[in-house]
């Protein structure tokens, strides 16, 4: 009672509308939880602002669909209306909703504009109801990443009855060019299109999207692995064979008795010789796509407004792409070439020459092992307002690389040097110039004694650290690190074998002191007396996570 009577001064010292807009900041349990504390509680919960954007994610493991309609079907403190009518946004990922759940929804709301369905088991007649429901006017983001059971024919009779969608999210469903072809046609809103891990389209869908959707500025094709150069090419042509003719005539919803030729005969005439017009796309993922070749040639003559790209694993990219890239994509902040072996320097004085450089944030050179330190220092010299960058894995890369980082990249805050070259000094210098540090890895550590280790100290802001193969990190010099870094959140180490868990110790005697927020600590290969000393830490420890192998 005394609580009870402490929450309600409490809450009568704000005013309704002050704590309304509180409540609708805080997770949907909370809320449910919060609303049966009194009367006045529970009306001020029922709100329509709060249940305008509802994310039950976070819960997904503990709302069964029925919970989940039940707590919808509540109705409204200040408007005669269910909850679920006055959603705009409803994020249901990975939660357990059947087709019963989705046509609750659909049916009871008419201004849904974002529905999210990531990894729900949700089958054909489910998305039926989205597609015939009011609400799919007015529908512009739908994310059904990872629905296995999703096909063709739910892509064509979700991209008909929601022409104003602007942000589909499709990675994994079983996606063709049919599909493709339905998107192109009836999805000229789009804005942004995740087609990733989907392996069953070809160029001829690709390729249809980018001459239709005008309005597309973000495209992700991460994992599609038989996707060539082609398909970005700056014009292509439709053939006339059968097999092409009966998927796009299929994907138009041409009389399916015509003949295969007289069904491309039947379509439009610019879609014969088709030229790409979503040349303002900004961003554009092909990460893992291997069979890319030239594809860095094609995004610069045809998207010179990227903002964003990667091209991660397409190990044959080479320094023709990218020197082409450097000439006529003058805005690029994030670029990713990791694993993209056959680079060189050249490839890498190109970045550092072109008008991007000085605007660069984003860098991934993971095991471009052909880099030396003279492009290095200069791509150091010439981007200042990089942010993240990886150099794991560029073996040929020393001390001088290292020091010139520290000298000219001040704003890092992610960095890998695994592999690098790097030792004492340079370390002593790396720490204390880049302030604005939270990530650094370093997982070949062996020429560091444990002065270059410590120097990990200085790193004031870290909160990520992951060394490996150190043998100079000895209980005193984790426990140095510890009292430097105390915004330190995950720790992985391996191979450190001078560990005999005296620092573990130390931060279950000082656990206010020493690293306050960590959550996440991981020890491999270590000494087996410094794995105990962990394991004793975490019984002691609220809310660490740890692991040892």
């Amino acid at each position: 009672m005394e609580g009870d009577t402490g929450l309600k001064c409490a809450v009568d010292l704000f005013p309704s509308d002050v704590l309304v807009h509180i409540f609708s900041w805080l997770p949907i349990d909370v809320i449910s939880n919060f609303s049966t504390l009194s009367k006045t509680t529970r009306d001020l919960t029922l709100q329509q602002e709060i249940w305008q954007h509802v994310d039950l994610s976070p819960v997904a493991s503990r709302f069964s669909d029925s919970r989940i309609v039940q707590l919808l079907s509540r109705r409204c403190s200040d408007v005669a209306a269910p909850l679920v009518s006055v959603i705009e946004h409803l994020n249901l990922d990975n939660c357990k909703v059947n087709n019963e759940t989705v046509a609750f929804i659909a049916g009871s709301n008419h201004r849904l504009r974002s529905l999210g369905l990531h990894g729900c088991n949700v089958s054909d007649a489910g998305y039926e109801t989205i597609a015939s429901s009011n609400s799919a006017k007015t529908l512009i983001r739908l994310d059904i990443r990872g629905c296995w059971g999703v096909r063709d024919d739910v892509i064509k009779l979700i991209s008909a009855a929601c022409p104003n969608i602007e942000d589909w999210r499709l990675s994994g469903v079983n996606l063709t060019d049919v599909g493709l072809y339905a998107i192109a046609k009836n999805c000229l809103n789009l804005k942004k299109l995740d087609i990733s891990t989907c392996y069953d389209f070809t160029r001829r869908g690709v390729q249809a999207v980018l001459r239709s959707c005008s309005s597309l500025s973000v495209f992700l094709l991460r994992g599609c692995r038989q996707v060539s150069d082609d398909a970005f090419a700056s014009e292509f042509s439709f053939d006339d064979g059968a097999s092409l003719a009966l998927e796009v005539a299929e994907g138009f919803g041409l009389d399916g008795e015509q003949q295969a030729g007289q069904r491309v005969a039947a379509l439009p005439v610019e879609l014969h010789n088709v030229h790409i017009v979503s040349g303002g796309l900004e961003v554009l993922d092909l990460s893992e796509c291997r069979r890319l070749r030239n594809i860095l040639q094609h995004v610069a003559l045809n998207f010179p407004n990227l903002i964003e790209l990667s091209v991660n694993r397409c190990g044959l990219v080479d320094d023709d792409g990218v020197c082409a890239l450097a000439t006529t994509c003058r805005g690029l902040r994030k670029l990713d070439l990791g694993h993209c072996s056959k680079l060189t320097d050249n490839a890498i004085l190109a970045i550092s020459n072109s008008s991007f450089a000085p605007l660069l944030e984003y860098l991934d050179l993971t095991v471009v092992e052909l880099m030396t330190d003279k492009s290095a220092v200069c791509l150091a010299t010439a981007c200042p307002q990089l942010t993240t960058l990886y150099f794991g894995g560029c073996s040929q890369l020393t001390e001088v690389s290292v020091m010139a980082v520290a000298n000219f990249c001040r704003k890092l805050e992610v960095i890998s040097l695994t592999g690098c070259g790097v030792d004492d000094t340079s370390m002593l210098h790396f720490f204390p110039a880049l302030s604005q540090l939270r990530v650094f890895i370093l997982k070949s550590a062996d020429r560091l004694s444990a002065a270059g280790v410590g120097a990990v100290k200085e790193a004031k802001k870290l909160r990520v650290l992951m060394l490996g193969n150190c043998p100079a990190l000895d209980d005193k010099t984790m426990t140095a690190i510890a009292r430097g870094c105390s915004n330190l959140q995950e720790i992985t180490l391996f191979g450190c074998k001078l560990l005999k868990g005296r620092c573990f110790q130390k931060m279950a005697e000082e656990h206010s002191s020493l690293l306050p927020l960590l959550k996440s600590f991981k020890l491999r290969a270590c000494n087996a007396e410094a794995a105990k000393a962990l394991t004793d830490l975490a019984s002691k420890r609220k809310g660490l996570s740890i692991s040892v192998v």
